[in-house]
């Protein structure tokens, strides 16, 4: 080989080595600043579904799941709560007027009411309008004698008397008739709603409700 091609080798080869030598220094910081790019990326990426993900879970579906579900829970609670409450209230309502307006008298339960006496027995009461008619059969036929069995009658009542606000606004007067075994009349007497109610309530005394009643008399 002559000088000339010798020459010309080695300055190829030497251009290529330089050239490698070259294009590898070049190469391995791009490739880093690269790999910072995508790892910054990479993390910005991270970030942005972490923040997705907190906004997701956070701000949305979980946040409003419990504000929306939450709070609708607890209004679909205090509603049933309410209702429950009416439904409940409602029920025990009409059980205590039913109690109440036994024999269709409101405020008075006749199948409570008896009179103090062995010689008085209760047979039937019954309302037509505003009066309660009563009928009673009595063992004496003494007029005094049957009278003087009277003197309870005001407890009698009140015993009976399960609400006198209701009882006064809806009866007038509860009327008595007493017949004897035969079948009768011995007599009658009448006690106004608004005595049995003075009474119930302690304006009038047994012995002024007792008075009233036997004035009635005839």
């Amino acid at each position: 080989m002559d000088r000339r091609t010798l020459l010309a080798s080695s300055g190829v080869a030497l251009a290529a080595a330089l050239a490698g030598c070259s294009s590898s220094d070049t190469d391995d910081p791009l490739d880093d600043e690269s790999e910072d790019a995508d790892g910054t990326d990479s993390d910005a990426d991270g970030d942005a579904s972490a923040q997705d993900g907190d906004g997701s879970d956070g701000n949305g579906t979980d946040r409003n799941g419990d504000t929306e579900d939450g709070d609708g829970s607890a209004q679909e609670g205090e509603t049933e709560s309410e209702e429950a409450d009416d439904t409940g209230n409602s029920d025990s309502g009409g059980d205590d007027a039913d109690a109440l307006d036994r024999n269709g008298i409101p405020g008075f339960d006749a199948d409570a009411f008896t009179i103090g006496s062995d010689r008085v027995t209760v047979d039937r009461v019954e309302r037509d309008g505003s009066t309660v008619r009563v009928d009673a059969t009595t063992t004496t036929t003494d007029r005094v004698e049957l009278y003087d069995e009277l003197g309870s009658l005001g407890s009698d009542l009140e015993a009976a008397v399960t609400d006198p606000e209701r009882f006064e606004g809806a009866i007038d007067r509860v009327e008595f008739t007493l017949v004897d075994g035969d079948g009768d009349r011995v007599g009658s007497f009448h006690a106004r709603s608004r005595w049995i109610v003075g009474y119930v309530t302690g304006r009038l005394t047994e012995d002024e409700f007792y008075d009233r009643v036997v004035g009635t008399a005839g």
